[in-house]
């Protein structure tokens, strides 16, 4: 079991990412204003990218700190994948700041 986790971290670090994405922004649909919902959805968003990025950061030197750890392995076969979800979070954050301002009518 722990080697087809190892061998396919990636697609569960995806898929985790892709539900937390979609999550937020039904979760943020709820809201009673458009613009209500693009505030909240940006925080959530933002906040869930530093999230991210911080435990991405903190993989190395976590493995390094416990090298006996049973999963040792697979959080440094995941941590560049957790990198760049944090990237992939933080894209939805930006559109929630630019799609009000480029779609206004000026």
């Amino acid at each position: 079991m722990l080697d087809w986790i190892t061998r396919h971290i990636t697609l569960l670090i995806g898929i985790a990412v892709t539900g937390t994405i979609i999550g937020i922004g039904i979760m943020s649909a709820f809201e009673p204003t458009t613009a209500a919902a693009f505030i909240a959805a940006r925080q959530i968003y933002g906040l869930t990218a530093i999230g991210i990025l911080i435990c991405a950061c903190l993989i190395g030197p976590f493995t390094w700190a416990f090298p006996g750890m049973p999963l040792n392995g697979v959080l440094r076969a995941g941590r560049r994948a957790v990198g760049v979800s944090a990237f992939v979070v933080a894209i939805p954050h930006v559109a929630c700041y630019l799609w009000p301002v480029l779609f206004k009518n000026w």
